[in-house]
């Protein structure tokens, strides 16, 4: 494993912070899911990333919103206080601390909406109203679907890599 287990529980505290609230075990499992993508990640790369959650874990970034000014380690404060501490490193003065915050947002957030079990689509899509990724097709494809305020969606051969892109038009037909 490339994270420790102190360092994987303050990564699951950073979701629980910043991800809707949810108790199924595609979420529950969005940290995990999220520290195998560290394996694309050099040496010095990744201990970087695991010196940033020991220091997120340790009880100094509590003491930023905890009125009783108790020190308390950044995976035991409620997610409330977990939202004001991650918000003090998203606004900070120093850019370092904000991509720090930003690399972490976002690792989360492609771990949580953009991955997929390998045997069915990912379970948030649904209820994002997303009808999962499709195959690259011709310019003339029959548009496949519509998202709520996006016109249909059309299916084209991509340019790079051989990888199909998928091209949404605004639309104001009445059939979407």
């Amino acid at each position: 494993m490339l994270l420790h287990e102190r360092e994987l529980r303050t990564l699951e505290a950073f979701a629980d912070a910043v991800l809707p609230p949810d108790v199924s075990e595609w979420r529950l499992s969005t940290a995990d899911r999220a520290s195998g993508y560290l394996r694309f990640l050099s040496r010095r790369e990744l201990g970087q990333v695991r010196l940033f959650l020991r220091l997120l874990e340790t009880p100094t970034p509590g003491l930023l919103v905890r009125r009783d000014r108790r020190r308390a380690a950044f995976s035991h404060l409620n997610v409330a206080e977990r939202s004001q501490v991650l918000h003090a490193l998203a606004t900070s003065r120093l850019p370092q601390v904000r991509l720090a915050f930003e690399s972490f947002k976002r690792l989360i957030a492609l771990a949580y909406y953009a991955d997929a079990p390998p045997d069915r689509p990912n379970p948030v899509w649904r209820h994002l109203g997303y009808p999962g990724p499709v195959a690259p097709g011709a310019e003339d494809a029959q548009p496949l679907a519509c998202l709520k305020g996006i016109g249909p969606l059309r299916r084209s051969q991509g340019q790079a890599a051989g990888f199909g892109e998928l091209h949404i038009w605004w639309s104001t037909e009445s059939s979407c």
